[in-house]
């Protein structure tokens, strides 16, 4: 996890998703998938369930192909803006002090990369990043450490398993995440203003 270093009394560490938080993953894709399956984009662009390709008329396996082809041939992952209000939120968490450890489920070496070069390019400076689908083993480790854990998520179940382990998490608000009760936010910004209230 690489959490030695947070190992400091009363430190607070934001535990932060990428996609659907900053990223705007399924808006990306949609331009990839237009291009690919030679459709207009606005067939694409909304998602009201979590397996929003399968809306798109896509089976599972589909779906994982046309990420594989767009990060390798068409720069998914690695260009795009962000979320509104995401940088300004950014830049908030970091004046205060807070240190960010990004946990963001991205299998495979190229996806990686081309996160990484993404977040650099835009600015995102973090502490730590963790590519693993178990996000709440993060939390955990800071916890253990004795912070002050915040979280912020849009999936619904790694939102539940991040409150589990005891984080201070938020749901960042979707049409594909209203199945569940939560503690919900609108975008970064709003997170980091509930994070430095609860600092104060």
């Amino acid at each position: 996890m690489g959490l030695a270093q947070y190992d400091l009394v009363d430190t607070h560490l934001a535990v932060i998703d990428v996609d659907g938080i900053i990223y705007q993953y399924v808006h990306e894709l949609a331009k990839v998938a237009a291009y690919v399956l030679d459709r207009p984009v606005e067939r694409f662009v909304s998602a009201t369930r979590w397996d929003f390709f399968l809306d798109w008329g896509l089976t599972l396996e589909d779906y994982l192909e046309l990420v594989e082809v767009g990060v390798a041939e068409y720069g998914f992952l690695a260009r795009g803006e962000p979320y509104a209000n995401s940088v300004e939120g950014w830049r908030k968490l970091r004046e205060a002090g807070v240190r960010i450890h990004l946990a963001t489920h991205c299998p495979g070496r190229s996806a990686q990369e081309a996160r990484v070069a993404w977040l650099t390019g835009w600015g995102f400076d973090y502490d730590e990043i963790d590519f693993g689908e178990d996000k709440s083993s993060v939390a955990r480790a800071g916890l253990d450490a004795g912070l002050v854990v915040w979280a912020l998520e849009d999936a619904p179940k790694n939102y539940l398993a991040l409150v589990g382990a005891g984080a201070r998490c938020y749901l960042r608000d979707h049409p594909y995440n209203q199945d569940i009760l939560a503690d919900r936010v609108l975008d970064v910004d709003d997170f980091a203003n509930r994070v430095l209230d609860g600092m104060s």
